[in-house]
This record gives C-alpha cells, structure tokens and sequence, in this order.
C-alpha cells in the first residue's frame, strides 16, 4: 500500500505541475479548401484561413496576428476591407473566438505553388508567449 500511495503522489504531482505550466493561448489555423485559391483582378493571389483563438484565461485578452515566410503579403479580415501587414484580434475569458481571414500575396513574389507559411499569434501585454501555426499558400 505504501507503494501505491506514492505511485498516486507522483502522478497527482505531474498533473499539477503540467497544469500550472500549460499554455493560455492557443491557436487553431484551417486553410479553406475550397477554392484552394483565388487570383484578384489585380494579379494577386489570394488564399482564406479560419483562425480560432483559445483564451484559456479568466480575462478577455487582445492579440496581434502575423503572418511570416510571404514577402509582401497583406491581411485582412472577412468582411473589412483593410488590409494590413497584422491583424488586430481579441478572445474574450474562458472562450475560443473564430475569425475568417484573407491573406493576400503579388503573383511575382511567390516562387512556388506551395509556400510554408508561420502563423503567430502575440498577446499584445504579458500574457503570455507567441504562438506559432505553420499552414501553407497555395498558388497557380
């Protein structure tokens, strides 16, 4: 019995340490499928995201999201019209906020037609790290 009760100390102590070091933030990226891409009348490539954001705190938190491995691609969010370099993005507490986003890229700046993207997400105060998603853009 001794043996059991310190075999529950041990993993009663793991559990606890693992769930004082988890993550607060959390991010999901989902490339639309469908059209895998769409080319604007301006010549640029344009691909859509679902970004979900887990506020894994007790206080509605505000983010900033970027996008690294396109030169010269713009963000923008579904349904503005304002594109920009990052995203100005908020969870409230306890919940996991949905955000549908464009990510728009010249034709003559890709190289391929798939490029490795990093999506990071950064608690605009101390709120925790970055976290980082990596998806790809497709392209013609």
């Amino acid at each position: 019995t001794i043996v059991y009760g310190l075999m529950l100390v041990v993993v009663g102590g793991v559990m606890t340490i693992a769930l004082a070091l988890r993550s607060s933030n959390d991010i999901s990226v989902l490339r639309d499928r469908a059209p895998l891409f769409v080319t604007l009348n301006d010549g640029r490539i344009q691909n859509a995201y679902t970004i979900k954001i887990a506020n894994m705190s007790l206080v509605e938190r505000h983010y900033r999201l970027t996008l690294a491995g396109l030169p010269q691609a713009s963000l923008s969010l579904s349904g503005d019209g304002t594109e920009a370099g990052a995203l100005s993005l908020s969870a409230r507490a306890n919940a996991v906020e949905t955000y549908r986003i464009q990510v728009r890229v010249p034709h003559a700046a890709l190289t391929d037609s798939s490029t490795p993207v990093t999506v990071t997400l950064t608690p605009d105060s101390d709120a925790g790290q970055p976290v980082r998603h990596d998806s790809v853009f497709l392209a013609p």
